[in-house]
């Protein structure tokens, strides 16, 4: 069996740390029918997004939450470098974190929830490895490796640097493809005009293609104030799902009852809400000085542990 050393100078995956860049992770991890979506946002999510730009962090004070969380992984806040970053509209904070003699990124939300965090070649599954040396037969290079989740499976993101730039690939722990980043010029014309016409004026910067049941779909994500508004359509242009993180005030009374019983707090929470047609469920990931929790809900306050 191939060594991780081989793998990694097969795949050009750097050793250290990759410089920094915009939180890949910030886009929906699931995809149609809530079966591939985002970091609660995510993942994106899995989420390298166009439009991102950095903060002045003398200029915004660092959230008490992001604060107490970096305390959660044994970390003195005053010390840790936190950036700031705008991502389509919502602002999170990028954290070296040390531990184990490695230093890695981890990306916060403004209420302190870790939304990916920076792994090595080493860490990745033996079945993303081959399926990230797959992409690289036709040239490129591995720039960053990132860990989400979506629906409390783990998944991987690759940032892959080639001819015609960087693009985010993401992948299951068995290899499985999850999503793939595509430019908007590569969005059928249906969704191009349904976009054009009826969000934002213009194209986005970013796109992310993902397949279920032998179906295409593309996801798309438009600024908004409290953070983006994700999109799915098929290919003929027709909306699947719209996914949008939002207030713990937004949230059905019923299901914020359920979780004050549940966790006896409403801190380190991030609620998003997907919608299809007229029926919505949400997605709520909630972190402890123990772990990262996360739940499914419903209008009615149902609750299930995801992971």
């Amino acid at each position: 069996m191939m060594g991780f050393l081989e793998i990694r100078e097969q795949l050009a995956i750097p050793a250290s740390r990759p410089m920094k860049s915009a939180p890949r992770h910030f886009r929906p991890l699931s995809g149609p029918k809530a079966k591939m979506a985002l970091c609660g946002s995510s993942l994106a999510a899995f989420f390298v997004l166009g439009g991102f730009r950095p903060v002045d962090a003398h200029a915004l004070e660092i959230p008490a939450d992001v604060k107490s969380s970096l305390s959660f992984l044994k970390q003195d806040p005053s010390a840790t470098g936190v950036e700031p970053v705008v991502v389509l509209g919502e602002t999170l904070f990028l954290a070296d974190v040390s531990a184990g003699g490695k230093v890695r990124e981890w990306t916060f939300d403004a209420s302190g929830v870790p939304l990916n965090v920076e792994i090595f070649n080493e860490e990745l599954p033996p079945a993303v490895h081959s399926a990230v040396e797959n992409l690289l037969k036709s040239g490129g290079t591995v720039v960053s490796l990132s860990r989400t989740f979506e629906h409390g499976l783990d998944v991987f993101e690759a940032e892959i640097s080639g001819a015609k730039g960087a693009k985010t690939f993401g992948f299951y722990a068995d290899g499985r493809p999850q999503s793939s980043e595509v430019s908007s010029t590569e969005l059928p014309q249906r969704i191009a005009k349904v976009l054009k016409k009826r969000f934002s004026g213009s194209l986005p910067d970013k796109c992310f293609q993902s397949e279920e049941e032998g179906v295409a779909y593309f996801t798309v994500g438009l600024p908004r104030p409290n953070g983006p508004l994700w999109l799915t359509f098929d290919a003929d242009g027709a909306l699947s799902e719209q996914e949008e993180r939002i207030d713990w005030s937004e949230a059905p009374a019923a299901l914020q009852n359920a979780l004050l019983e549940k966790l006896s707090t409403r801190e380190h929470c991030r609620i998003t809400r997907t919608t299809e047609g007229d029926h919505a469920t949400f997605e709520i990931w909630v972190y402890t000085p123990e772990k990262l929790e996360i739940y499914s809900g419903s209008q009615d306050g149902t609750l299930a542990r995801l992971r």
